[in-house]
């Protein structure tokens, strides 16, 4: 008996210094990993893949595979077959890395990223879908600071200027009596 099914997991996963596993940080470089499973017994063709995402909050760089397509007004990469015109054998898997990077803020929690699979079996369609959470993301957008953090510094910095200058008036005062 033949059954063909597949499974598609997408996991945000660790950059070097920009990502803990699991959460992203605003500001960074973010890896999705997607992995599509034949966990039929029956081996899959033409095995496809469409990726969406935020295009407000997250901007593509690049994928390993590359996409044949990429739309980045709405957010959309496409894999038209992951197999190379051969074939996904039962237990066997096939792995996309997609590399974003945050570019605004945006609510935390927010799920962002989706992706979607098919493939054939003998002229049927198979098809999974999986999204992945993009952590709790709250921030500023890379390489800009809110001028409200450049106010706190500034009013920090002429904080510690006057103390220094009032703690050298005073030993100057008592250096003179």
């Amino acid at each position: 008996l033949r059954l063909p099914a597949m499974s598609i997991n997408k996991t945000l996963i660790a950059d070097g210094d920009d990502c803990i596993t699991g959460t992203g940080i605003v500001c960074g470089n973010m890896v999705f990993n997607v992995t599509i499973t034949n966990t039929g017994n029956a081996t899959l063709s033409q095995v496809s893949l469409v990726d969406s995402y935020n295009a407000t909050a997250f901007a593509f760089t690049s994928a390993n595979p590359a996409p044949g397509s990429v739309n980045n007004a709405t957010g959309t990469l496409s894999w038209g077959d992951l197999t190379n015109d051969t074939a996904l054998a039962p237990g066997a898997s096939a792995t996309v890395l997609v590399y974003m990077k945050s570019v605004t803020e945006y609510p935390a929690n927010t799920t962002m990223n989706t992706a979607t699979a098919s493939a054939y079996d003998q002229g049927h369609t198979v098809s999974a879908f999986a999204s992945a959470q993009s952590g709790p993301l709250q921030g500023r957008v890379c390489g800009s600071i809110d001028p409200i953090y450049i106010a706190l510094a500034v009013a920090i910095i002429a904080m510690l200027l006057l103390l220094t200058l009032i703690l050298l008036r005073r030993r100057k005062r008592k250096e003179e009596a």
